[in-house]
């Protein structure tokens, strides 16, 4: 355990991700086999750990199917951006890899989207119109736009943003986003 002003902080487990690209067993000829992405520990903080282990651990663990590689691809660069500084694109991120879980769900069960122009809404409308959930979450996981959409860098924020980003709201996203994800991934049982 590392120390800092007395805080712990902790690695994560290293884990193996089976992907859907297959490649050769013997060089270049031979039977395919799956190939595993190897996701390396990561540092965190021991007050963060009932965070991470009960949200982010069982979010990353649901988007390591090969079907969510988009967005488990947007969920890591939400926390890469936000380990780097950089709220707005952490923002934008999140909210990305959570509309790449409704279209992934629409798609799976063959519910009928515009993958071009239906935004976060229209597609929480769809998969509640369809039962994935009761409708009094609607509102709840089109949050996540209206937050993406006013914090975020997705669409352009002009000279003088109406609102400045922090720490906070990117930490609060991300959580939020994945207790998100493992609930719809959950209801949806993909």
């Amino acid at each position: 355990m590392l120390v800092d002003d007395a805080l712990g902080y902790e690695l994560t487990p290293w884990r193996e991700i089976l992907t859907s690209e297959k490649k050769p067993i013997f060089g270049d000829f031979g039977p395919l086999a799956n190939c595993f992405k190897i996701q390396h520990p990561q540092i965190i903080k021991k007050s963060d750990q009932f965070v991470h282990s009960e949200i982010i651990q069982p979010c990353l663990v649901a988007l390591g199917s090969p079907i969510f590689a988009t967005a488990n691809s947007e969920l890591l660069n939400a926390m890469q951006a936000y380990k780097q500084g950089r709220f707005a694109d952490s923002l934008t991120s999140c909210g990305s890899s959570f509309e790449s879980v409704l279209k992934t769900i629409c798609t799976e069960f063959e519910w009928p989207f515009d993958p071009d122009k239906d935004t976060c809404s229209k597609l929480v409308g769809i998969c509640r119109d369809n039962g994935l959930f009761p409708s009094f979450y609607g509102p709840i996981f089109e949050s996540t736009g209206t937050i993406r959409n006013k914090l975020g860098d997705a669409h352009g924020r002009g000279p003088s943003p109406l609102y400045t980003v922090g720490k906070e709201h990117v930490e609060h996203m991300i959580k939020m986003t994945a207790a998100h994800i493992v609930l719809l991934v959950g209801l949806a049982k993909l």
